[in-house]
């Protein structure tokens, strides 16, 4: 299930953000390729993950996941809580609104602490 951020209560969003903050990310084997790929430097990745806006939380892959964005370099990074392995990263438009989102793609309804802090 993929959920955005708003969806979360701010004690989810906290709950997250204290794990992304207690992490010690180790880069996939696609983050390197895509870090190098793509020109984005540590120092973006780095700043990304410590003060970059929740975006979104997913389990679709049996993991927890999730979407952060540094609003000031348009720099994302992909996380996943369980592995604690950085999946991917690539760079957004600063100014995208995110108008053409496909909003069907994710809950629109409250999610359950469960499905935030437990492992699957």
């Amino acid at each position: 299930m993929k959920i955005l951020a708003e969806q979360l209560t701010g004690e989810q969003q906290a709950y997250l953000a204290g794990k992304v903050a207690e992490g010690i990310w180790q880069p996939s084997e696609h983050f390197l390729a895509s870090l190098a790929r793509r020109h984005i430097s540590m120092a973006k990745v780095r700043c990304a993950i410590r003060f970059g806006r929740l975006v979104a939380f997913s389990n679709d892959t049996k993991t927890r996941r999730v979407l952060l964005k540094d609003e000031e370099t348009g720099v994302c990074v992909v996380l996943d809580l369980d592995t604690k392995e950085a999946v991917t990263i690539y760079a957004n438009n600063l100014g995208d609104t995110h108008a053409t989102l496909d909003r069907s793609q994710y809950v629109q309804t409250a999610v359950p602490d469960y499905l935030i802090t437990q492992k699957m």
